[in-house]
């Protein structure tokens, strides 16, 4: 039986980043054999990585911030989870962990993801373009509604990217917000 997404929605905060607990709640590095095929199209993210932020502040000074990342399928290999850690120049950190499964009804991924800074809840649609996956979400702000869209590029089995950008006019123009470059983490080293 395939988890619906209101199982995913109950579920996540029982995943507030917590690998050993979710280990107990069906981790694994392979999905599920009755799963569909396209739920293997962010296998390229399983395992730990390691990566560099980069934006600009409101002054147009550059900033960077690390990144750790580990990826793993859950739920008995139905939905694939990303935990990471992000560490700023100045030393905060924030936290947080995004849970996604494909819905064959409508052949896209349904995405949600919280994080530790500004706990809510973001949701995204995710598919495939060229060889590119695109998140995409919409929703309302004070200042009116945003358009926002996360892509991941340049895809290998060594590495990859991915760019955040809103748009404030309906998609017709969009403005960077962060872009992230990750190399798969060194082994750690058995004593």
């Amino acid at each position: 039986m395939r988890p619906s997404i209101l199982c995913l929605w109950v579920l996540l905060p029982v995943f507030p980043i917590a690998p050993a607990s979710a280990r107990a709640q069906g981790e694994t590095t392979h999905p599920n054999p009755d799963a569909p095929r396209e739920v293997r199209q962010y296998e390229f993210m399983l395992g730990d990585w390691v990566g560099e932020r980069y934006d600009r502040t409101s002054s147009g000074d550059r900033r960077s911030a690390s990144i750790r990342w580990h990826g793993t399928y859950i739920l008995d290999g139905w939905a694939f989870r990303t935990d990471w850690e992000q560490t700023n120049q100045d030393g905060s950190a924030q936290r947080g962990t995004m849970i996604r499964t494909f819905d064959q009804r409508y052949h896209a991924w349904r995405i949600a993801e919280t994080y530790s800074a500004n706990p809510h809840l973001d949701v995204f649609d995710g598919k495939v373009l060229g060889d590119s996956l695109v998140q995409s979400s919409e929703h309302d702000t004070p200042t009116g509604p945003v358009k926002a869209r996360r892509v991941y590029f340049n895809i290998s089995a060594k590495g990859f990217e991915d760019r955040i950008e809103n748009s404030r006019d309906g998609g017709k123009t969009w403005q960077l917000q962060f872009r992230e470059t990750f190399i798969r983490a060194p082994a750690k080293r058995e004593s």
